[in-house]
Order: C-alpha cells, then structure tokens, then sequence
C-alpha cells in the first residue's frame, strides 16, 4: 500500500519571528508495514537565520512500540528518510518516536487503529465519458459509486483512489495531456461518517482502480482540514510532535477494486 506513504514531501520556507532550528517530522504508521520516518529542517525566509550543523540524514531516529517495548534504531536511506527491516507495525499497538535534535529531544506517539470493517461499493464499474476535442466531462453515465464502511465509534477516514493500469489511457482528449494533467491517483477528505461519494467526474483515466480506505487518527486528519494537505502545514503545526514539528500518526485500511469503462458518442 503506497498510498498515503507520499502524502507529503519536504518543507517549503517560512517566516519564524524569533527562529531555532527545529526538526519537522514526517511519519505515517500503517499496519503491517516497516515503519518509515522522514526529517527535514525547518527553513526561515530570513537572512539573519542561524541554523545548526545537525544532518538530517545522520541522526539517531528510534522508535519503539510501546506495547512490547521493543526498540529498533531506523537507519538513514538518504533525503532525510529513515526505515527498518526490523519492525512491522501492528495495529492496536502504541508506538513512539524519540530523536535528538539541535539540543532538544523531540518526541512523538500515535496508536495504530484497527483495520476498516464493512467496506462496501454500490457499483464495481463507472462509466464515465470526455467529449471528443474537449477536456471537460459530459453528463453521462452512471453516476459514479458510493463507499461505505463502519464507523460505530465516529473514527475519521479517508479515501485515496489509485489507478493500477501500467499505461493509463486518459478519459478526456488526450492531445491535451502533458505535464501538468492530473495523476492517476486522487484522494477524498476525511471524514467521521460511514460513507463517500467517488463521483465519475472525479476519474481523469479509465481503468482499474483500487479503492484504499484509510482509518487515521485525528492528527492525521487534521493535517488535510488546516491548509489543503500542503507541506507548508508541517513547518506551522507541531501536531503530535514534541520538541520539533510534523506528525506522526498511525493508520490502517482496507481496499476494493472499481473499473472505469468508456461509452462511445453516436
């Protein structure tokens, strides 16, 4: 499951008043997965700033699940991530992250949920249509398809829709295509419901699609309802970390298959 682990990447430069070099932390947990940690310095759109001469690719990043208390050091891959081999993260389990940094020592815990139950689709296939010579869809088709799952305790989730085709073919003209056409991948806000909509409009090619339902904390969510799931949010909450920004959450999730299909204009 790779979705999600790219929600977000760097940090982008921001206005401190009185700037210390802190670490912003990038981590998101997910069940039966390695865990993966990624640091990066907090960047001040000043020329007065004074950084220090930490790394962010040779610091001392550990994590530890709380409910075994096993502890592994995550080694440096380069670009400031850091991974194990050592770990799988298991859900219903507490971890924490511990790293010094510039002086302080920066801290973080998240919970693992339990993975999605009763997740369901309306329909496995949406037609979906571009109008020859034009980048905006018609009105036709089926109406896309409704996701549902249960939620009894009011948990957040999210939606992230990944086309698995090797070469997608784009449901709008596709002279038009070029660098800046959407990706394949589009994701839909968290929510504490039991329901989401995937409307045929939100679909950009046709295909296979796999429905990833992700159950997140709330830290996690609340990274997409401050600024639009940019990385600036990183560098201007501290979310769940102490001593430094960033987050580090846990999740899980469940996922289903729908097909895209095409319907010819007459």
């Amino acid at each position: 499951m790779t979705a999600a682990l790219t929600v977000l990447a760097g940090c982008q430069p921001t206005l401190v008043a009185e700037f210390r070099d802190k670490a912003v932390v990038q981590a998101y947990l997910y069940a039966d997965h390695a865990p993966e940690v990624r640091v990066s310095k907090l960047i001040a759109f000043r020329d007065d700033a004074v950084y220090s001469d930490e790394d962010v690719n040779a610091l001392t990043v550990t994590v530890t699940d709380d409910t075994t208390d096993e502890s592994v050091a995550l080694s440096p891959r380069g670009d400031g991530l850091y991974s194990t081999d050592a770990m799988r993260v298991a859900a219903g389990h507490t971890y924490s992250l511990r790293m010094p940094y510039n002086g302080e020592s920066v801290t973080a815990t998240t919970e693992i949920p339990a993975k999605p139950t009763g997740m369901a689709t309306s329909r496995t296939v949406i037609t979906a249509m571009g109008f020859p010579g034009s980048t905006r869809q018609g009105g036709f088709g089926n109406q896309g398809a409704e996701i549902t799952w249960d939620n009894p305790e009011g948990d957040y989730y999210m939606l992230s829709v990944e086309n698995v085709e090797t070469n997608p073919r784009p449901i709008f003209d596709e002279d038009e295509v070029d660098e800046d056409w959407p990706r394949p991948s589009f994701r839909v806000e968290p929510t504490q419901g039991t329901s989401a909509m995937l409307s045929q409009m939100s679909f950009s090619y046709y295909g296979r699609h796999n429905v990833i339902l992700i159950r997140m904390r709330p830290e996690y969510a609340l990274l997409y309802s401050t600024s639009g799931d940019t990385s600036q949010t990183l560098t201007e909450i501290h979310a769940n970390v102490d001593g430094g920004y960033g987050i580090f959450t846990g999740a899980n999730c469940d996922t289903l298959q729908v097909s895209v299909t095409s319907s010819s204009i007459r």
